[in-house]
C-alpha cells in the first residue's frame, strides 16, 4: 500500500512524552494519550516553529536564503520580494528579494501521515497495541523516532485532473491517495519527507509542465459507463523515490504507463533527458512498465523484463548506525523491499541482538536483502535468509562479498523461495532460531501451521522473533502461537511471550511497527 507513509495542537502529556523519546534511545510505556481533534492538527512538525513571513528576517537568516538561477523552471509556487522592517530592537530596514527561501515544509491538512504529528504515541493504532499486551500481562514499552524528515522512500501518485477533457493536456495531480480512495492530495511540501524527496517532488512537477506528461486518467467517463471500462489513458502512473542518505540522491522510479521501453511514447525519452540535468539531486532513473489495468491495483511490475535503468548506478548503499564490530553496507535496487525510516529501524536490530542464543543457527524468512540477519552474523553460528523476490539476490550477494572472511563462511546460498515453499519443502527449518518479517498481512497459514501444529515433522526453532509492520496481523497471529489473548488463555499455546516492544518509526501516521519474541515451551 502506498504510504501516506497537520495543524499545531496544544501541548499535550502526550507531546511532552514523544519528545521525551525523541531526546534519547530509550523507550518509554505507553500511556493512554487524548487523541488530537483533527481541527486542532498542525500543519508543520511540532518540533519546528514555522517562519513567519510576514516579520522582517535577520541578516543571519539572510545569509541562510538559497538563491536561484534567473532562468530556472518556473515551478508554479509563486515566489515573492520580502521587504523587512525594523523591530522593535531597532533592526536595520532591509529589503531582501529572494527567488527561493527556506521555509518549513508544510502537509496538506487531510494528509495521513501527518494526523497524529502533534502526539505520535495517542494513534488509534499505538493504543490498540498496548491495550493488547497489556491483556497479555506484558510490559510493553514504545519509542519514537524523530517526527519530521525521516521518510527515506515514497510511493507517489500521478493522476490526471478529474473530467479533464478528451484530446486535452492538464498539469497532473502529483502526491498521496487519501486513505480508501485514489483521490490525490499534494504531497511536494510535506514535513515527514526527507528533504530531497519534496526538492525532487517539485523537479518533478516543473517537468510534467514543461514536457506535457500526461497523467495516467483512471476515471470512467459518461459514454463509457454502459461498459464500465476506464479510460487507461495517459504517460505517467507513479513516481517512486529512495533517498540514498550519504549522497541525499534521489534513486527515482517512473511507473510509465505501457508494455515496454518500444511501445513508450516520445515523452519517456524526453522527461529522462530532464532528469539527467539534474546530476546533484539523481542518484539514478529507472522505468518500471506497468499498464495500467482496471482490476490490478499494484504499484510495481517486478518481472525483470519490466525494469529499464536509464542511468545512474545500480544500487544504492546504506549503512545502520548499529554498534558492531564490523560495518556491513546494505545495497538496494528500486525493485527491493527497503525500509521507509532508515535512521530508526536500527533500533529494532539493536533490541533483536538481546534476543539472539550464543551461536544460535538462523533462518531468516521474509528476508528482503537480509537487512536483519547480516547484522547478527558476529552472534551466530550459520545464516540462511529466504524471500521470494528475485531481485533480492544480487543485492544480498553484494552485502555479503564486503563482509570479513571469518563472517562470510557462515553465510549460506540465498533462498529465492517463499516462506511458504521453505516450510513445504522443510528447506532449512529445523535451524535453532528464526526470524520472521512478513508484510503487512502478516505470517502465511502454512507457516503458522508448520510452528504450531502439535504433531508436524518436526519441531522448528526454539525462539521466534516476529517484525511485524501490520498490528492486526500480528495480534491475529499470536493467537495461534499462544492459545488466546488473555493471561488466563495464553497459556494454552506451544509458545510463550518472552518480550515485546513496539516503534513508531512513522511519527504522524496511525501505525506501529511492533517486535515480538516467542519461546518454544
Amino acid at each position: 500500500s502506498m504510504e501516506a507513509k497537520t495543524n499545531k495542537a496544544p501541548q499535550t502529556k502526550g507531546l511532552k512524552r514523544k519528545r521525551s523519546a525523541e531526546q534519547g534511545p530509550e523507550t518509554q510505556p505507553v500511556k493512554k494519550a487524548k487523541q488530537s481533534n483533527a481541527s486542532q492538527v498542525s500543519n508543520s512538525a511540532n518540533t519546528t516553529k514555522p517562519a513567519n513571513t510576514n516579520k522582517s528576517a535577520s541578516p543571519a537568516n539572510t545569509n541562510k536564503q538559497v538563491k536561484t538561477k534567473a532562468e530556472s523552471i518556473n515551478t508554479g509556487n509563486t515566489t515573492k520580494a520580502a521587504t523587512g522592517k525594523a523591530s522593535k530592537a531597532g533592526k536595520t530596514n532591509k529589503t531582501i528579494k529572494a527567488t527561493k527561501a527556506t521555509k518549513v515544509a508544510k502537509a496538506h491538512p487531510k494528509d495521513p501521515s501527518t494526523q497524529y504529528l502533534s502526539a505520535p504515541l495517542s494513534a488509534p493504532m499505538v493504543q490498540e497495541a498496548q491495550q493488547f499486551f497489556r491483556n497479555l500481562g506484558s510490559d510493553f514499552k514504545a519509542g519514537v523516532a524523530k517526527t519530521t524528515g525521516w521518510r527515506t522512500q515514497a510511493k507517489i501518485a500521478v493522476r490526471a485532473p478529474p473530467n479533464t477533457p478528451r484530446g486535452q493536456w492538464a498539469a497532473p495531480q502529483i502526491g498521496l491517495f487519501l486513505p480508501r480512495s485514489h483521490q490525490v492530495i499534494h504531497a511536494k511540501s510535506c514535513p515527514v519527507h526527507h528533504p530531497s524527496i519534496n526538492e525532487a517532488l517539485k523537479h518533478i512537477e516543473d517537468g510534467t509542465r514543461k514536457l506535457k506528461i500526461e497523467g495516467y486518467d483512471e476515471t470512467l467517463r459518461p459514454d463509457e459507463e454502459k461498459s464500465q471500462r476506464r479510460t487507461g489513458t495517459g504517460h505517467l502512473r507513479y513516481v517512486h523515490l529512495m533517498v540514498e542518505r550519504r549522497t541525499k540522491k534521489i534513486q527515482l522510479t517512473l511507473v510509465w504507463n505501457s508494455e515496454s521501453l518500444e511501445d513508450a511514447t516520445p515523452h519517456l525519452g524526453k522527461f529522462i533527458e530532464f532528469f539527467k540535468q539534474r546530476p546533484k539531486l539523481y542518484h539514478s532513473v529507472w522505468v518500471n512498465f506497468n499498464k495500467g489495468d482496471i482490476h490490478e491495483n499494484a504499484i510495481f511490475s517486478f518481472d525483470p523484463a519490466k525494469w529499464h535503468r536509464s542511468f545512474g548506478p545500480e544500487t544504492m548503499a546504506e549503512s545502520f548506525d548499529v554498534k558492531l564490530n564490523y560495518k556491513p553496507e546494505l545495497f538496494y535496487s528500486p525493485c527491493v523491499f527497503r525500509q521507509a525510516n532508515m535512521e530508526y529501524f536500527p533500533k529494532i536490530i539493536e533490541k533483536i541482538r538481546d534476543f539472539v542464543p550464543k551461536d544460535a543457527t538462523l533462518l531468516e524468512l521474509y528476508g528482503g536483502v537480509g537487512t536483519i540477519g547480516i547484522h547478527l552474523l558476529d552472534l551466530i553460528s550459520d545464516y540462511v535468509c529466504s524471500d521470494e523476490n528475485p531481485n533480492n539476490l544480487g543485492c544480498f550477494d553484494k552485502s555479503v562479498k564486503g563482509l570479513p572472511e571469518e563472517l562470510k563462511k557462515k553465510v549460506q546460498p540465498y533462498q529465492m523461495k517463499s516462506a511458504t515453499v521453505m516450510i513445504k519443502e522443510q528447506a532449512h527449518v529445523n535451524k535453532q532460531f528464526c526470524i520472521v518479517d512478513p508484510p503487512r498481512k502478516g505470517l502465511d497459514p502454512e507457516v503458522i501451521d508448520a510452528f504450531t501444529r502439535p504433531n508436524y515433522a518436526y519441531r522448528g526453532p526454539s525462539r521466534l522473533v516476529y517484525v511485524s509492520c501490520g498490528f492486526k496481523a500480528l495480534a491475529r497471529d499470536l493467537v495461534s502461537f499462544l492459545g488466546g489473548t488473555t493471561p488466563e488463555d495464553a497459556h494454552k499455546g506451544q509458545w510463550k511471550l518472552i518480550h515485546s516492544e513496539g516503534f513508531v518509526l512513522f511519527p504522524g501516521s496511525n501505525h506501529i511497527e511492533t517486535l515480538v519474541v516467542l519461546d518454544r515451551k
